[in-house]
């Protein structure tokens, strides 16, 4: 089998286990003809007709067999619980099983297990030993890995433009990160450039941005503004809202560039017509604060709840604010807790602490001490100073909770570790009354 094979075959087992991620399985990834124990040939047209556990039967007498193919599905509909209760354990065996069968993409397979724990314990050496067993077989994604994960630079180095040779575009970033920084291998710019070049040529946006990324960053090279522009730009005429959102940052900052909040604005504006829900946060910001633009709270409001709509948790967190106090929009405490109450959900850490004031104050919902306690310590669990006070001040009232002087004073000693004057002078207050 030529190496071009031996790639083109390891793809179609991906295929198959991204398309296991969301429990249906794609026929054009599964081979057609999939011989069983009876040398019967079953025609695998499983997403049509969603039959998954009649499908895994099929597939799994076939690997009992020693059908390599079947070995690899068989282990990712394990992993993935399709048509099967999950089992890492049982995927972890059946990809070695085809591992020691000296099948390439359970050989790579097998490392990353190894390298999650899945199904068996954690062993970075091993997952690197099968990484590399699979790189010089020929697979250029276990090239990939190999070096990102063995550790040393000048392997790392080597599987890094052997797989960017063969190539694998990922690998072309990561080689060029290894020319520009000379990371176990003379440093060579011209060749660094010569490869990012390539990669524009065949790679999708994201891969441009995270160049750009690593040029704005300074993540294996130095900073350089200008070149991170160039890739976001590119990035950005080709459609990517998320490097519109950047350049509008970078213009906005004025990084590499004069700062124009104008220009800033026309970037994030691109990219909030394509749905990014950051962008839309970013202008919101603007008119909400009045920087670069006339205030317009209206505006902002609308904006703040399309980035709510888009589910962006902090747009959830503002736009139940504005609710609440009738900030560009009717006053409707309704709708106010029911967005607060979302954002909270998904940890929004102001979201958590105004759900909590709404139940501790009466305020749009009955009062209710101990769901008020109950947000508040969720708030203060993400870092939120007033949150963490709080907390302190129902330990030591008995509001929600049992009282209790010695937690509170814990919780105000953390708060006064962050900078909290206020939780100072409570412990003051408390050591007098103690």
């Amino acid at each position: 089998m030529t190496k071009i094979e031996l790639n083109d075959r390891a793809k179609k087992f991906e295929n198959f286990r991204k398309s296991m991620i969301y429990s249906n399985i794609d026929e054009n990834a599964l081979d057609k003809a999939l011989v069983n124990k009876t040398a019967q040939i079953y025609d695998a047209n499983i997403r049509i007709d969603g039959d998954l556990k009649n499908a895994f039967k099929v597939i799994n007498e076939a690997a009992e067999t020693g059908n390599i193919d079947a070995m690899n599905y068989i282990a990712q509909m394990y992993f993935s619980g399709c048509g099967v209760e999950k089992d890492d354990v049982k995927s972890f065996e059946w990809s070695m099983k085809a591992a020691q069968l000296n099948d390439v993409y359970a050989i790579d397979r097998v490392g990353h297990m190894y390298y999650h724990g899945y199904g068996v314990e954690k062993n970075r050496n091993k997952s690197v030993e099968w990484h590399r067993k699979a790189a010089e077989l020929g697979y250029t994604r276990a090239m990939r890995y190999t070096a990102l994960r063995c550790g040393d630079a000048v392997e790392s180095a080597k599987w890094c433009i052997e797989a960017a040779e063969a190539g694998d575009v990922e690998a072309m970033t990561e080689a060029a990160k290894r020319y520009m920084s000379g990371y176990g291998v003379e440093a060579n710019p011209e060749k660094a450039a010569a490869l990012l070049n390539k990669v524009a040529e065949k790679s999708s946006t994201s891969i441009m941005c995270q160049i750009g990324l690593m040029y704005y960053r300074s993540q294996s090279v130095d900073q350089d503004y200008e070149k991170a522009l160039e890739w976001f730009k590119k990035a950005a005429h080709l459609g990517d809202p998320s490097a519109m959102d950047i350049i509008g940052d970078m213009f906005y900052k004025g990084e590499g560039v004069e700062q124009n909040y104008l220009e800033a604005l026309n970037w994030y504006e691109q990219a909030v017509n394509l749905n990014h829900a950051q962008a839309a946060i970013k202008i919101a910001d603007m008119y909400y604060l009045g920087r670069g633009v006339k205030e317009d709270n209206v505006k902002a409001f609308k904006l703040y709840l399309k980035a709510a709509a888009l589910d962006e948790e902090t747009a959830m967190a503002q736009v139940g604010f504005m609710y609440y106090k009738g900030v560009g929009t009717d006053k409707d405490y309704r709708k106010a807790f029911n967005w607060t109450l979302k954002a909270a959900k998904r940890y929004d850490p102001v979201a958590m602490f105004n759900l909590a004031e709404a139940y501790y104050n009466d305020e749009v919902v009955k009062q209710d001490y101990a769901e008020a306690f109950k947000w508040y310590k969720k708030a203060a669990e993400h870092y939120h100073l007033a949150a963490i006070c709080k907390v302190g001040d129902m330990y030591a009232s008995g509001e929600g909770t049992a009282k209790d002087e010695k937690t509170a004073m814990e919780w105000y000693k953390k708060a006064a570790d962050y900078g909290s004057e206020m939780a100072r002078d409570k412990i003051i207050n408390l050591m007098r009354n103690a």
